[in-house]
């Protein structure tokens, strides 16, 4: 969106734009009896598609998009073991503003000649 406010000679430009990013959510536990990185990872993504959340961010003029799938993939840790490390993506929508110095034009005179 493109707007303009003219003031004496300021044109009091705005331009809003809808932005999207992408973020990511990752979990690893250590020495967890009862939990393990996956559990918690799902619960996160639960929260994360609740109605409560989003009505949550909503509230502050951010949107959110349904949450990936849980990738699973393994790492090698300090120990020399395979470690799981489950992670999901979800995007947020927001608008960004940005106010331009731009001068009024108050008249133009086209000096057009034919050849």
């Amino acid at each position: 969106m493109r707007s303009y406010q003219v003031v004496d000679d300021d044109a009091n430009h705005k331009e809003i734009q809808l932005v999207e990013k992408t973020l990511q959510v990752q979990g690893q536990v250590s020495d967890s009896d009862k939990f393990t990185a996956t559990d918690l990872i799902a619960t996160v993504r639960m929260i994360v598609n609740s109605l409560f959340f989003v009505d949550a961010l909503k509230k502050h003029r951010v949107g959110v998009q349904r949450a990936s799938d849980i990738r699973t993939p393994y790492f090698l840790n300090d120990q020399g073991d395979y470690q799981q490390s489950p992670s999901f993506d979800f995007n947020v929508t927001f608008h960004r503003e940005i106010r331009l110095n731009t001068k009024a034009v108050t008249a133009l005179y086209p000096d057009i000649y034919r050849i």
